[in-house]
């Protein structure tokens, strides 16, 4: 039975997709199947990837947004092949929704006096800047008017 290795993403990525290419290497010429959540390894459903050689890739399709597992059952060519207690398990988390945006100063709808007013509001995710979180933001509006990122 093929041993599997070098799994892309790894176990435990995050990722922006609900449609990942997943790769891994086997040490002998191998087909692989992987399969997402809830489907069945058994059935033959075209996810099955047939390359016969060490480098397996494969679009593993249904995920869904928050947590996943993918599982990645091989056999090689004289038909030894995991079970599915033997399959591999992925664990990915997909988050493609951008960031909604709260708490507004001033509120949304709001008569400005001012013509080029300060604005803040606070994202429902966490964004980063340079590698630095940043849990309230400010822009004014003029780089919004211009569609600018704050």
């Amino acid at each position: 039975m093929p041993v599997k290795s070098n799994f892309n993403p790894a176990s435990g990525a995050s990722m922006t997709t609900v449609a990942p290419t997943v790769t891994l290497n086997t040490d002998e010429n191998a087909d692989c199947k992987m399969v997402a959540d809830g489907s069945n390894l058994r059935r033959d459903d075209g996810r099955l990837h047939r390359r016969w050689n060490h480098s397996q890739s494969c679009a593993v399709i249904g995920l869904a947004q928050g947590a996943n597992s993918v599982y990645i059952a091989c056999r090689d060519s004289f038909n030894n092949a995991d079970t599915a207690a033997q399959a591999s398990l992925l664990s990915y988390t997909v988050d493609s929704l951008p960031p909604r945006r709260a708490q507004w100063n001033p509120a949304q709808s709001a008569t400005v006096k001012n013509s080029a007013p300060t604005i803040t509001f606070t994202p429902t995710k966490t964004p980063t800047a340079n590698g630095r979180s940043r849990t309230k933001l400010t822009a004014t509006w003029r780089a919004i008017a211009q569609g600018m990122e704050p």
